[in-house]
């Protein structure tokens, strides 16, 4: 008997193992390819993205000199990598992601100033002669204001906004694309051609409002998936190991007149209440994982991987993948107990279903 409570402690543990690494690896699989979410929010129309070859890049000045018309309404630079905007500093702006100003003057428009995300300030900014500043790229810059983006993963906030019109980012060529937001939307294609026309090396495209880029969650989600297969042989082996193991039990059953009905009845019972609790253990313990990554900001990978909440359909699917495999191991092993017959089962003969 303590033999059998072993196996079924580690079947238990397997189990609850298998759980957790198939509902991350299905998590993983079932969230979007596609990130998709606009450049700004406050963008409602299709805009003209630019982005330029890196050895062709020209300098900031030089895009506004030349594509700033009467049919932009706005341009932004995007740093992808650092996920950081420059845009010019206006009161519409301010307005549309509430800024909330410090009382540092600000007069002129070329001044190298920038506007930080509150949750970020400590982190990115300095103190200096009583001002905050920010250090980028070689120049400082001076924070007039703050704004909230609380969005879930830090991943996707937007960590500070620069004034495209700075003197310290004049000649920068760093950034990743060009978006001109036209006035009105029958000045869409007007500014596509001026960008054309006046870059004619660049790639330049009509978006529709969202944009997306490749996720390599799938793949990422099968080595997850092989390391959750490869959990569940262990869990076979031992499931085999933990059935195999009751057989002197059911050889004494049947000598005192249990019928084989009634014996596969109390195995099946068994190990059904022993998947029960493995899976809602093991479903626990990944929500738990869930809420450590909502609220570990240094996890955001993590967060970009499995998301930030468990999905109801990786919990159901791995509940209906474990319960398969049990179910035809439980079955196969019980028809490998009645073959043995009832002497055989009392001696407990160490046979397996694979001979």
């Amino acid at each position: 008997m303590y033999k059998i409570r072993i196996k079924e402690s580690f079947l238990f543990l397997i189990l609850t193992f298998s759980t957790i690494i198939l509902i991350l690896a299905f998590s993983a699989y079932l969230k979007d390819k596609y990130k998709r979410e606009k450049p700004l929010d406050f963008i409602k129309t299709s805009y003209v993205q630019l982005v330029f070859p890196s050895y062709q890049k020209t300098p900031v000045k030089n895009l506004k000199t030349q594509l700033e018309t009467d049919a932009c309404d706005m341009m932004i630079l995007d740093y992808t990598w650092f996920g950081v905007k420059a845009i010019a500093f206006t009161n519409n702006f301010f307005e549309e992601i509430q800024v909330n100003r410090t009382n540092e003057p600000y007069h002129n428009s070329d001044e190298n100033v920038a506007i930080v995300n509150q949750n970020r300030v400590e982190e990115l900014c300095y103190q200096e002669h009583g001002a905050t500043y920010l250090y980028k790229q070689g120049v400082a810059y001076k924070v007039i204001g703050t704004y909230v983006d609380d969005k879930d993963d830090p991943l996707f906030q937007i960590p500070f906004y620069l004034s495209i019109d700075a003197k310290g980012l004049q000649d920068n060529r760093y950034y990743d694309r060009v978006i001109l937001v036209p006035k009105e939307t029958d000045k869409l294609m007007e500014l596509e051609q001026l960008a054309r026309d006046t870059y004619p090396n660049a790639e330049i495209g009509i978006m529709d409002g969202t944009e997306g880029f490749l996720s390599l969650a799938d793949t990422q989600a099968a080595l997850i998936g092989i390391c959750g297969i490869l959990l569940s042989m262990n869990c076979i082996g031992f499931l085999v190991s933990w059935i195999l193991a009751q057989r002197q039990e059911v050889g004494v059953r049947r000598m005192s007149g249990a019928t084989f009905k009634d014996i596969y009845r109390l195995i099946r019972k068994r190990f059904y209440i022993l998947f029960f609790c493995a899976y809602v253990t093991g479903g626990i313990i990944t929500e738990l994982l869930f809420v450590c990554l909502r609220n570990t900001k240094q996890l955001d990978s993590c967060r970009y991987l499995f998301g930030t909440a468990l999905s109801p359909w990786a919990v159901l699917i791995t509940g209906a993948c474990i319960w398969l495999i049990g179910a035809i191991v439980l079955e196969s092993s019980l028809k490998r107990i009645k073959k043995t017959g009832m002497l055989g089962n009392i001696r407990g003969y160490h046979e397996t279903i694979f001979m």
